[in-house]
């Protein structure tokens, strides 16, 4: 196989195991038993760093073009961080946010190329 469609197979696989569409065993109680134990597994609270990191971001400006593209790429992405961490289901958000990542990181490329010139 080539390797796109090796890549295609690899994301459908990733978007499967992500959404738990990978089925690991034909006995229904054992599938539930496992759902079950995932479930309980409590995550890491990171919410009060990342709330640090958005507060701290938020008042950041740098002293020339580059650093405030990276400083503005911190700020946007600190703020994908934080909603994701309060296990938002506003995938509508996300995905504003996410445009809002990219919009710093192409800044952030566009001041580069600006530099190599």
């Amino acid at each position: 196989m080539g390797g796109g469609i090796r890549s295609g197979l690899h994301e459908e696989y990733m978007a499967a195991k992500q959404n738990d569409r990978i089925i690991t065993t034909l006995e229904p109680e054992t599938a539930q038993e496992k759902q079950v134990k995932l479930q309980q597994k409590p995550g890491k609270d990171w919410m009060p760093l990342i709330e640090e990191i958005v507060k701290a971001s938020e008042r950041m400006r740098g002293d020339f073009p580059l650093q405030n593209a990276a400083l503005a790429l911190l700020r946007n992405s600190a703020r994908v961080a934080q909603s994701v961490a309060q296990q938002s289901d506003d995938l509508e958000e996300i995905w504003r946010l996410k445009q809002q990542v990219q919009k710093a990181l192409n800044q952030l490329q566009r001041v580069l190329e600006r530099a190599e010139q």
